[in-house]
């Protein structure tokens, strides 16, 4: 869809990576899934080296295996993670963590099919894929659902059903 030519509102969650560097955002990600993925690793070690076993195996095939676990699951929560959101006139764009640490991806306008709310969630529906937003992850929640839902009202009233 087209960019819309009304006035954007911008809305960035607590996951954007601002002006950090790539690598930097990277390696912060990367951190937590690295330490949780080596843990079981580093345990089954210890035991087999206090019993005086081989530990071998478990370094050329353990420590690799836990390294690419981390790795996938990085990548999926920085290709994933909602960071910034842009509300149009009656479309709504999304950008992920990873697309705000390269901006090489152009904007894809989309419009607000339905936007449900409960206490801690905001479920915004576009096109055939739900998205899930923590109100405790953007700064600006009750600002952005007001925007979403007259987004939401002013697709309607232009591309009624």
């Amino acid at each position: 869809m087209n960019r819309p030519t009304a006035d954007i509102s911008i809305f960035r969650s607590t996951a954007h990576p601002g002006a950090a560097p790539a690598r930097m955002v990277f390696a912060d990600a990367f951190l937590t899934p690295l330490a949780l993925c080596m843990l079981p690793v580093m345990l089954a070690v210890l035991v087999v080296a206090l019993q005086r076993g081989a530990v071998e195996p478990f370094l050329w095939i353990g420590f690799p295996a836990a390294f690419g676990v981390a790795l996938a699951l990085t990548l999926y929560y920085l290709q994933t993670t909602i960071a910034e959101l842009y509300v149009g006139e009656t479309m709504v764009a999304l950008r992920t963590v990873f697309d705000c640490m390269y901006e090489q991806r152009r904007l894809r306008w989309r419009p607000v099919l339905e936007l449900r709310t409960n206490r801690s969630l905001l479920i915004l529906t576009l096109n055939d894929a739900d998205y899930y937003l923590s109100k405790k992850a953007w700064p600006d929640a009750d600002a952005l659902q007001e925007d979403l839902r007259q987004a939401r009202e002013r697709y309607e009233l232009e591309y009624p059903t």
